[in-house]
């Protein structure tokens, strides 16, 4: 079983058993605290995880498009640059200058340095939404106890700690991507890698962009990305049906 897997809540119960069980006393957490009755932790945790899936999409973009047109450009200008100096005389379809070439290069390399720092600060929203669900649920706990926080679902089965749970393995790989792709970044921008070591690179940096690459350990982290998306997506379908949404409800400013 995943990381992921083993936070989600249990299974949906039957209709059979859902008719034999008793009623719920009107005191109790369950129908007190229920997703048809939402709270501002509805509405914080959800605003939450709406920013997080957008920062790991936006991460991905940056590595898969921007990313991979720098280190691609710097692999090209190295490769022109190689052949011009071991045919010197031989005609090519055009003849770029060296000095042509070793621009490009530096722009590619340049480019490079641009993309980091754009997953700098992707990451460091995406730890700062971590910390904020984080101290969403401390602040649950205190007020409305464990049962609220720890054992009612907000929508369909997960809870409050559910879903809070479920951010930080996320962070964690992405800081180990991060760290492979700087190591990759350096070797597509010096000009000693050879045309073989900068198509390797290359290829592991897109395979980065799936969560498969050297610094997501493998295939399995790519499926437990899409797992935890597919779940919100079960999850938080509510939300398109109104709950934990009070103004679709229509009682504005009720809160927890």
């Amino acid at each position: 079983m995943s990381r992921l897997a083993s936070l989600r809540g249990p299974s949906t119960p039957s209709p059979a058993s859902a008719r034999a069980s008793p009623p719920l006393s009107p005191t109790s957490p369950t129908t007190r605290l229920s997703a048809l009755d939402p709270t501002s932790y509805h509405r914080k945790i959800r605003a939450i995880l709406v920013e997080f899936e957008k920062a790991i999409k936006d991460w991905e973009e940056v590595v898969l498009m921007d990313g991979l047109k720098a280190g691609k450009a710097c692999v090209d200008a190295r490769t022109e640059l190689d052949n011009l100096a071991s045919k010197p005389h031989e005609p090519f379809a055009y003849s770029p200058t060296p000095g042509s070439l070793l621009f490009r290069l530096s722009n590619g390399q340049a480019d490079l340095t641009v993309v980091l720092g754009k997953l700098d600060k992707r990451l460091s929203k995406i730890a700062s939404l971590t910390d904020a669900a984080d101290s969403l649920l401390l602040e649950a706990m205190q007020a409305k106890g464990p049962s609220f926080s720890q054992a009612t679902p907000l929508w369909t089965t997960w809870s409050l700690s559910h879903f809070v749970q479920s951010l930080p393995p996320l962070l964690s790989l992405l800081l180990h991507s991060h760290s492979h792709l700087t190591h990759l970044s350096s070797l597509l921008q010096s000009q000693s890698t050879s045309f073989e070591q900068g198509k390797a690179a290359l290829e592991s940096w897109q395979r980065e962009a799936y969560w498969e690459g050297g610094g997501f350990g493998g295939e399995r982290n790519g499926e437990e990305r899409r797992e935890w998306e597919e779940t919100m997506s079960v999850e938080v379908k509510m939300w398109e049906l109104g709950f934990g949404n009070d103004q679709a409800r229509g009682v504005g400013g009720r809160g927890g």
